[in-house]
């Protein structure tokens, strides 16, 4: 592939709507409303004039707290025009979760969706140092109307060219990595350069300027933004939805004619088992790029029956530390595999003790390097050191082989990360906020196999001599403390002791076989 490019990514991004001009590129598939490449580019000049009249400046922080809305790319490049950091946080958060990611990230602006205004005040009066909360559509007292930048003349618009690619943070996605409370994954400007040529490379998504893709993973998770920013770059155009919503998915399938979209698995098998999909003219559908989590092959070739022979349903992988893909395939390739390694990507496996390279059909850790992997863990130097080897590279935490043919495979997860729904759930998290309970007295998370969501936390739980708490108790103290795809779906299971080796870590492989057989 060609050079990774050099210099500003927003500025990479903003030439590439210039070329694609009066193409339209954006649309609403609720309201309806659409935007043109030329309408985006005013609009994310218009947004970083107003942020700097009210002064945002270079190294600024902004964190976005809001559903997919036709306003993000603008929010996106308007601060990063700046030179500015954006930070993205998940819209299902409870103040305290969100609070985490306003300290950790150190943004003193925010942007927030509607219905959602009462959380982002609540979190800057804790934290004392919000400049401004931009509230993105409406209006709310203690924000600003977002519509102001939109508004604005866009005459202060001076594009920060001073960038380091390698070092300078664009982005903030947050990833609980292997354990732990949500990090902030520093994403450069380089890093989102070479996804930037990935995505403009016609082998990676195979797609033709007259798709349709649906976008309607949530943009805050590193597969939703990665995909929203492939439309901006691209000439296909985009129907976008705040979140998925079935019949409305549906719908918009059969109206816009889509004919590519990145799923998680639980879509994938509501496609194959909802009898709502009957209903529907689903003909158009092309490609989908399935990732987040893994998905069987049986799974893969029944929804590929019902939805048409032609349909391709490629697997792929990816995470947030990785930005883009790490490896994609496609449906002529191999069913069940995650596909060949993707450009700018180098991968190795290693023995999980010796850290020692190996051979085809020899499972081991997958470990990563290229242009693509992050720096590291914001403000974290333990967490980076601890992902990274002597060498450089990162660790994924899954365990997997290649074949002969250099297609791979994930088998297994070394790191405790559970996926529900494709969204992290970090086990040492809930575990510490069920210790806060006056009635337990140890507590281990788990996730239990579901094939319909990934996995579900499922919590076993030591309570209290005498204590009458029970497994719905617990359900709910977890649930009023965190948002839903953390909450405890899998149930509750009370144990007499967790079991732990000599040094008291917990036997998550034996609590996992527990799990495996509720």
């Amino acid at each position: 592939m060609a050079p990774v490019p050099d210099g500003s990514i927003t500025l990479h991004v903003m030439e590439a709507l210039e070329e694609n001009g009066e193409k339209v590129a954006l649309i609403d598939g609720v309201t309806g409303e659409q935007l043109t490449s030329k309408d985006l580019q005013q609009r994310c000049i218009r947004v970083a004039s107003g942020l700097k009249r009210r002064g945002f400046n270079a190294g600024d922080v902004l964190c976005i707290l809001s559903p997919n809305t036709l306003h993000y790319p603008a929010v996106f490049l308007g601060v990063t025009l700046n030179g500015g950091i954006l930070s993205l946080a998940n819209p299902g958060y409870t103040p305290d979760e969100f609070e985490h990611i306003v300290r950790n990230s150190g943004a003193t602006w925010i942007a927030v969706g509607a219905g959602l205004e009462k959380t982002a005040l609540e979190v800057a009066q804790r934290v004392g140092n919000i400049k401004e909360i931009f509230i993105l559509e409406g209006q709310a007292e203690g924000c600003s109307q977002f519509q102001e930048l939109l508004d604005d003349s866009g005459d202060l618009c001076v594009p920060h060219t001073q960038v380091d690619p390698v070092k300078d943070v664009v982005i903030l996605p947050y990833s609980s990595g292997t354990t732990g409370l949500p990090k902030g994954v520093m994403v450069t400007h380089r890093n989102l350069a070479a996804a930037f040529m990935q995505f403009r490379d016609p082998r990676t998504l195979g797609l033709k300027d007259d798709d349709v893709m649906m976008l309607f993973l949530p943009f805050f998770h590193s597969l939703g933004f990665i995909m929203m920013f492939s439309s901006l770059i691209n000439e296909y155009k985009a129907v976008m939805l705040p979140r998925f919503i079935p019949d409305v998915f549906l719908k918009v399938i059969q109206e816009h004619k889509v004919s590519c979209m990145a799923v998680v698995p639980p879509v994938v098998l509501f496609l194959a088992q909802s009898p709502a999909v009957d209903k529907y003219d689903l003909t158009s559908l092309r490609r989908m790029y399935c990732a987040a989590a893994p998905l069987s092959g049986d799974i893969q070739e029944t929804v590929i029956k019902k939805l048409g022979g032609s349909l391709e349903l490629c697997q792929g992988y990816g995470m947030t530390e990785s930005v883009a893909c790490i490896s994609l395939c496609s449906q002529e390739n191999k069913m069940g595999s995650i596909g060949q390694v993707s450009g700018y990507m180098e991968l190795k496996i290693v023995d999980v003790e010796s850290r020692e390279p190996l051979g085809p059909n020899q499972e081991g850790e997958i470990c990563l390097n290229g242009p693509q992997i992050t720096p590291g863990y914001y403000k974290n130097q333990k967490a980076t050191d601890e992902t990274f080897d002597a060498d450089g590279w990162l660790k994924t935490g899954d365990v997997g082989y290649f074949d002969n043919e250099g297609f791979l495979y994930i088998v297994d997860r070394l790191k405790e990360l559970i996926k529900y729904k494709g969204l992290q759930v970090a086990p040492a998290e809930l575990e510490g906020l069920l210790l806060q309970h006056e009635d337990i007295v140890d507590a281990a998370v788990v996730g239990r196999k579901d094939d319909r969501y990934g996995e579900l936390p499922t919590a076993f739980v030591v309570k209290t001599p005498n204590s009458q708490i029970t497994a719905e108790d617990v359900q709910q103290f977890i649930a009023g403390k965190v948002s839903n795809h953390k909450h405890l779906h899998g149930g509750v299971v009370f144990l007499d002791a967790i079991p732990k080796n000599a040094s008291g870590k917990i036997l998550r492989k034996e609590i996992k076989k527990m799990a495996s057989q509720l």
